[in-house]
Parts: structure tokens; sequence; C-alpha cells
């Protein structure tokens, strides 16, 4: 069967699927078609074990004809309950192997062919799979007056058989002329159903009983009133005798009936009562990840009666609710009491969920991922909400939301599509979303409840139910008024209390010291400043923030003890509840934390000078970025034309650059500057060199263009010829002969101003575009008269650079020696200056020269040595990858190499840079090949080959 042809059988099976779903009236049934039709389209996309996989399809489609057709014949097109979970469980193995098969369709190349037999022995699992249900659809009775009893009970060291001698089976349903065999135990031949034919031959009497008993066995025939009926009996035994046929007249018959459904429904009831009684006696292992099942209720609460009835009257109609308020205000504990309310409890047994948003990154995957695990999908990388449709409109669902500002925060990269998916969760008709948030964005069908601080009597019954230690006095009230009455710090005051075992005097007067005395009057503007970074203090820097605190060392010990702060990976930081509370909420009004503001300033504004003695010290920004970042996001949010707040922001890009390359929060402030505002062409070009580092070209094109297009209007021409520069080397979308028109035009600026360095880079960018294509000589000579116009020892930045530029033209000359000479120069400049970037260029290089050479070790050691300079580059390491898999190639090391490059193809791949994933791909094709000769030869020939 050729592509065409499976394209057309997938298709024609798409189609009928389509028009069964249609059909089908029950929306549990309607809605376990989406699964079926995702995978098929999954398939039809694929091109992995082509034609197994269009055969798995095919039988997936033949199993949902024969539901639709089962579902159709049931009374009123309803299945039972019995009925529901074979569909459940047939929609959950079918979005499993649509999701492995997604997961295939990401593999390149190389993986595709390294997994080629696991993958067709999965899909051989996957068609047994689907092949049994489907037999299990053909043999089940659905309509909605079924009986089903399942004796394949998962019990532990117990095993059950039916038989028509069992104790457990009542003898009026042995009476009811019922043949109920000894059961085996096995899948096949476990399911015993009871079920009623609601059409008689004459048409005009009640239904007649049909009685079915279905095992894998030998086949009897017998008929009833014109209908052909099958019986069995077990494999290797002789033929069971057909049960006995119910006779006699109509209301004898009907009397029978109603024995059979009493006897059969108390039997049910017995057996789903052992189950209850050994889920309450066996140990249940706890799932490790919160949610599974709910956590317990708070220990501790007071006050918040009438907001519980409230928000458990919004579960009558599952109508969406939403708590806001400040971090430890008692959001939690709240919808923690709610989830164990008997109420609820009764209303959603088991089905109570619980997510702790801020326990996994905020993505819409994780966050999927994480939904996925809570309510038993199993489903480890679901694609939306669809893929988890069928277990989530199956029954009624509580789902909790816990901190859900964590991933709807709008500052996140991700927000808009985490909060379109929760949308649609609380718009599903069976779920009742709980989300608790101290953020007021939530999806707008939500009942937003804003949680206020507790009242007098609540505050106090929580703290002296910590505190035992004595009778209520007003001092100690008066404490708990100071903290506006918030739960979670006079949780953690009265901890503390407890805890030290101190009496109320003693309490309230340590109280009062600590205020006034010991902590002094600034303490608490102290504690602000550490709650408005989101990093906290760097404790080295304790002196150069708060040199008028001479007792700061002290204070912040105390703030440890009293749990208001804690000590983290050099710095000292605070609880996000905590955090919430004690922000200053205008940062301007206090006077420490402006001390603070004006220290980071003071030490951004030093000029950066990469050849300097200090330049190493402006390293401290690697560890300190957020910090940094927020403060300039809060004060270009309160006054965004300042221009000394956009200079320090210029000035952070410029340590970024050196230290840390990575995307800002500030990009789209900085963006929708006016076009005359003084700042905006500086921060322009230096956001856009943030982006050619990370390996975002687009980015930096469409930024470059900008700055330009803003240095022409102002006349800067020495600015507009370092953005020639710059945009003439990383455009991607100008052609060579565009490029050398920007850099000549850089170089008769620079000319013009006698500029003698800027010359230099113009020409090594000459000697660049030159190689390119292929003028070897005519590159070699430009790069090296670069190199004359430099001054001795003095611009060794751009002399690093120039050597780097002359080496690339003798290594693709095939000058080895030359090469390696240049890029030593190089590599030992940047080494001494401690350059990140250059540093790495070089060692990448040398590595390229000795891999030409076939001198690998030497090329393994400069490609480790590369590493620790691009530790904070993911770009940098995707073509560290590249080159190491080229390396590994020629050095017989296969699957390695396969890994290797196909890591980097990925990472290309999420940059957007297509013409390195080409390159990738080549090397690929390189490495299949060699595999695929593998056995037969001695490996790959290093020769050429790349």
């Amino acid at each position: 069967m050729g592509r065409d042809d499976h394209l057309s059988s997938l298709n024609a099976a798409i189609d009928a699927l389509d028009l069964a779903r249609d059909a089908i009236t029950s929306k549990p049934a309607k809605d376990a078609f989406g699964p079926a039709i995702v995978l098929l389209t999954s398939i039809k996309g694929s091109m992995i074990n082509k034609p197994d996989c269009v055969e798995l399809g095919l039988i997936c489609a033949d199993a949902y004809q024969v539901l639709a057709r089962r579902v159709s014949e049931s009374q009123a097109g309803q299945p039972s309950q019995a009925a529901l979970k074979g569909i459940n469980q047939l929609s959950m193995t079918v979005t499993e192997i649509q999701r492995q098969i997604v997961e295939w369709g990401k593999r390149n190349p190389i993986s595709q062919h390294l997994h080629k037999k696991d993958d067709k022995k999965a899909i051989s699992t996957w068609r047994s799979d689907l092949e049994r249900f489907r037999r299990d659809l053909e043999a089940r009775t659905f309509a909605s007056t079924e009986f089903a009893i399942d004796t394949d009970v998962n019990i532990p060291g117990v095993h059950h058989s039916v038989s028509n001698t069992h104790p457990a089976v009542p003898k009026d349903v042995l009476n009811a002329g019922i043949v109920i065999p000894e059961a085996r135990h096995d899948a096949s031949s476990t399911n015993m159903a009871i079920s009623t034919d609601h059409q008689n031959a004459a048409g005009t009497h009640p239904a007649i009983p049909e009685v079915r008993y279905h095992a894998r066995t030998s086949i009897y025939h017998n008929t009833l009133n014109g209908h052909e009926k099958t019986y069995a009996s077990a494999p290797g035994e002789s033929p069971a005798p057909p049960p006995r046929v119910i006779s006699g007249s109509i209301p004898d018959i009907h009397s029978n009936v109603l024995k059979t459904r009493t006897a059969v429904s108390r039997l049910q009831g017995e057996i789903e009562e052992m189950h209850r009684a050994l889920k309450m006696t066996t140990p249940q292992t706890q799932n490790s990840v919160s949610g599974e099942s709910p956590p317990r209720p708070p220990r501790i609460f007071f006050g918040r009666h009438e907001l519980i009835e409230k928000i458990v009257g919004f579960a009558e109609h599952l109508t969406p609710v939403a708590l806001t308020g400040a971090g430890g205000i008692g959001k939690t504990s709240i919808a923690l009491t709610v989830l164990h309310d008997d109420r609820i409890k009764q209303r959603f047994g088991d089905d109570r969920r619980f997510i702790r948003c801020d326990q996994f990154p905020a993505s819409l995957t994780h966050f999927l991922r994480r939904l996925s695990e809570v309510i038993g999908a199993s489903v480890e990388n679901p694609h939306g909400l669809v893929s988890l449709r069928p277990f989530l409109s199956s029954k009624e669902i509580l789902i909790v939301l816990d901190n859900a500002e964590s991933i709807l925060d709008p500052q996140g990269h991700h927000s808009d599509e985490v909060y379109s998916a929760i949308e649609e969760l609380s718009e599903f008709s069976n779920i009742w979303l709980f989300i608790t948030s101290r953020i007021s964005i939530i999806p707008s069908n939500c009942k937003t409840l804003e949680v206020p601080t507790l009242s007098r009597e609540a505050a106090c019954s929580a703290f002296y139910h910590i505190y035992d230690h004595g009778k209520q006095s007003d001092s100690a009230n008066n404490i708990l008024e100071t903290l506006d009455f918030h739960p979670l710090s006079i949780t953690l005051l009265a901890t503390v209390a407890h805890q030290s075992k101190r009496g109320i005097d003693r309490l309230t007067r340590e109280w009062e010291n600590r205020r006034t005395g010991e902590l002094g009057l600034g303490a608490r503007e102290l504690l602000g400043v550490v709650a408005f970074f989101p990093q906290g203090v760097d404790e080295r820097n304790l002196d150069w923030f708060f040199p008028a605190i001479s007792n700061r060392d002290v204070i912040f010990d105390k703030f440890c003890i009293l749990s208001l702060a804690y000590r983290s990976e050099g710095f000292i930081k605070m609880l996000a509840p905590l955090r919430d509370y004690l922000s200053p909420k205008d940062p301007l009004s206090s006077p420490l934390l402006c001390m603070t503001k004006d220290c980071y300033f003071t030490r951004l504004s030093i000029p950066l000078d990469p050849e300097g003695p200090d330049f190493g010290e402006a390293r401290w920004i690697a560890s300190e970025d957020v910090n940094v970042e927020y403060l300039l996001d809060v004060l270009t949010s309160i006054d965004p034309d300042t221009v000394n707040v956009w200079g320090t922001c210029a000035s952070f890009m410029d340590l970024l650059q050196w230290y840390k390359p990575r995307h800002i929060i500030l990009g789209p402030k900085i963006e929708r500057l006016p076009d005359d505002h003084p700042s905006k062409p500086g921060c322009l070009f230096r956001l856009s060199t943030l982006a050619r580092l990370v390996g975002d070209c687009l980015g930096n094109e469409r930024l470059l263009a900008h700055a330009l297009e803003l240095w022409r209007d102002r006349g800067d021409l020495h600015s507009v010829a370092v953005t020639l520069l710059n945009s003439g080397c990383v455009t991607r979308s100008l052609t060579l002969e565009e490029q050398v028109q920007r850099a000549e035009e850089a170089l008769k600026i620079f000319k013009d101003l006698k500029d003698s360095v800027g010359q230099a880079r113009c020409l090594a960018q000459l000697a660049e575009l030159l190689r390119r294509n292929d003028q070897l000589d005519a590159a070699e000579e430009t790069a090296s008269r670069a190199i004359t116009l430099l001054p001795e020892n003095i611009e060794q930045l751009e002399a690093c650079r120039c050597h780097r530029g002359l080496g690339n033209v003798y290594l693709t000359m095939g000058n080895w020696e030359k090469a390696t000479e240049h890029f030593e120069v190089a590599l030992g400049i940047a080494s001494s200056h401690d350059w990140d970037e250059e540093a790495f260029r070089s060692h990448h290089s040398l590595a390229s020269v000795f891999f030409q050479e076939q001198r690998f070790d030497e090329a393994n050691t400069h490609l480790e040595r590369a590493k620790l300079r691009a530790v904070n580059n993911v770009l940098w390491l995707a073509q560290l990858m590249e080159l190491q898999a080229e390396v590994w190639y020629c050095e017989g090391r296969l699957e390695q190499a396969a890994s290797e490059v196909s890591r980097a193809a990925d990472t290309f791949q999420k940059l957007g840079r297509e013409e390195d994933v080409g390159d990738c791909r080549q090397v690929l094709s390189m490495i299949m090949a060699a595999m695929s000769k593998a056995p037969f030869s001695d490996g790959p020939d290093p020769n050429g080959e790349f």
C-alpha cells in the first residue's frame, strides 16, 4: 500500500468516525471519539513506521465503529455505568497512543532510526490492546438496564470464583433460571453480564430477559423466540448445558425477572461493600505529588464561617470561584477547609483535587502535565486539554488551583496560554474550579472574593490556640493589632512565643524592645527592603547597602530567629506571602529603599572598561541581575520618561552582555518609548546585542533596524557606523553585496572621523565577508591590514577579534599552522582579561582546527574548556554540541554523536536558527549513513566528510 492509499484509508476512517460521533446522543460516548480522531490525524502526519501505524489507526477506527453500533443499540442510546467504564479505558489507551506518536514525530531522522525496533514492538502491543477492546465491545451489553458483575475483583491475596454452588451467590439467583458456571481466573473468563432485551418476537408483550454468560470457550447454540443465542464452556471441558429457558405465563416471567434483578443488585452491593472495606483496611501508598489526594485541612482555622458558607454555596451550580488577597492572608487555609467540608466531600467524594501552582515551572506544558497527574489521566505530556477531556468530562470534579499567580502573572513568558487553558477548564459543566491567587488576573466567569484580614476575635482565638502559656491580655491583643490581624504574621509570632515558653508580660516587653530598642525604629523599614527585592539582599553587601545601620548583622539575625526572613545561597530572603505584605506600596516613600536604589545606581554607573584592571569586579551582576531588573522595572513603571533610569537600564544591559546574556522584561518598555526619547536608540542597540547573544536573529535584526533609523535621524555618525557594522554582520536577510555595502559605508564614516579602531573593525568585517565568498587571498590581505591599524597593546579587544578573524581565513584556506597561531593569540588576550565570549570563540576555533587535523584529543580538550565559558548561553552550548558531534563521529562514537547533534538541532530549532538546523541535519545524515554501514565496516572515514 502506497502513501496515497494510506492517506485515502485514514481519511475514510476519520470521516466514518465523524459521522458515527454525530449520530450518538450519549455525551460521554460522543466525547470518547475525540481522542480516536486526533490519533488518526496524528498518524496521517507521521512518517514513523508508516504501514504499522496505518494498520493501528484502522484497528482503532474499527473498534470505535463497534462502539458506535453498540451504543446506538442500547436503550435511548445511553450506556450503563459498566459500559462507560470500558469506554473511558478505551479513551485512555487511545490518548496515550496518540501522545506517544506525537512524541515520535518530533524526533530527528537519526533518533527515528535508532528507535525503530522499539517502536514496532510498542505498536504491536497497542494493536493487541485495541483488538481486545474491540472484542470486549462486541461482547459487552450496553443497555442502561444492564446489571454487570465484575468477578475480577483486584484484592491482593484473595481469589474470587463465582459458581452455581458459591455461597456468595443468593439462591434466588439460581432459582431464577440463571446458570452461573465456575469462573476461571483470567481476564477473559471473569466477566458475567445479565441483561434484558427490550424486543420480543411478537412485539406485543413485555420484554423477555435475555441471559448471557460470556467466556472464551467452545460454543453452544440455542434458539429462544427465534433468535440465536451463544453459550460456552471452558476449553478442554465437556460442553456446558444451555441455561434453563425461563418459561411460564407472562406474569410468572415478570416475577422471575424482578427476583433476578433484586438478587443481582444485592450481590453487586455486597461486592462493592467488600471493595470499600478493603480500601479502608489495606494500607495505601501515598502519592508523593501533592494534589493526587487532597492535603489535610488546616489545624488552626478561625473566623471565616460566613466566607466558607458563601463559597460552598457556589458549589451547588459549580460556579467557578477565585479567592484573591495578599500573601499570608489565609487563602490556602480557606480552600483546604472548603475542600474538607462534609457537604463538599459528600458531593465530590474522592474527586477533590488540589494543585500547588508554585511547585512547577510557569508554563502550559508543566501545568497540563501536573493536571494530568492530579486527575489520574497518566498522560505524561498532554497537548492541550483535548487529550485530557475524556478524564475531565467523565464525572463531577473539584479542582483547586492554589497560588495561581505563579502561572498567571502577566510578566511570565507563557501566562497568556496558561490563562486560556484555565479559562477553558472553568467552562466545563462538570468541574467546579476553585482558584486562590495574590493577583486579580483570573478567568472572567469566576466569582471573585477578596479575603480580608481576621477580625480581632478570630485573631485572638488563633493566637491563643497556639500560645497557651497564659490568659488573654490587652497588651498581647495590642501586639496582634500592630500586625493588622494578618493571619500568617499572627501564626509566626504565636509559634515563636510558644516555643520560647515566655509569659505574656515578658513577651510584651520583648516585643516593645525589638520594635523600639534592640532592632531599632527602622526595623520595619529594613524588612521592607528585604521584602521588595525578589532575591532578598546579598549578605556580602549589607555594609554597602545599609552603612548608617551599625547593628545590621544583629538585626538580620533577629529577623531569621523570628522567622521573618531566612538565609539561602548567600542572600537573606523572605517568604513570598510576607514579601507581599511587608513590601512598600510606594518604593520611593521608603528612605532606606531609596538609599539601596542609589547604591545599585552608583555601582551601575561605573564605566565598563573591558581592558581595565577592575573589569572583573562587574561580575557581581551575574548574581544580582534579578534584583536590578526588578528595581528598574518598578521605577520605569512609576515614571517611564525619567532619563536617568533609562541610562541606568543601558548600563545594566552592558553588564549582562558580558556576564549573563539573556532576554529581559524591560524589552517591551524600551520599544514603547517615544522615538524622540534621548535613551531609546542606545537602549535598542544594547537590547539587540542581547538578542544576538542568545540566538534571537529576528529580534536582533528588527531592533538594529530601528536603532539605525533613529541614529540617522539624529545625525550621530559614530553610532550610525557602529550600528551599520553590527547589522551587516548579523542580518541574515541581507545579500552578501548588501552586507559589503554596509561595511564600506561604515568604513567611510570612520575614515572621515579619523577613527583607526573603527576602520580596523570594518576591515575585519569585510575580510569575513570575503572569506564567506571564497575570496581567500583578498580576505587574508584585508584581515592583516585590520591588525596593523590597531595601536599596539592598547585596543586589546579589537586585536583579539581581528586575530580570530584572520585565523578563520587561514582555517578555510587549510593552513592549520597559521590558523592555530592566530587563534592562540586571541585566546591569550581573552583569557588575560577574563572575557567569556572571546575566550569561548577562541577555544571553539582551536577545537575546529584540531578536528580538521584529526587531533581529536586536543579538540575535545578545547571543547571542554569552551563549555566552561558557555554555561549561561544556550546558543553557544548548541554550537559546541554540533562540533562535538562531528568529533565523536570521526572517533567512531556514533550513538553519542547522534544524541549530541540531535540536542543541538533541537536547541537551534527553538531559537529559530533554520540555517544551523540544516547544518545539523547534514551531520545527522552522515551519521545515519555510517550507522547503516557500521556492522560491515570499521567505522566512518574521517577524511573530508565534514
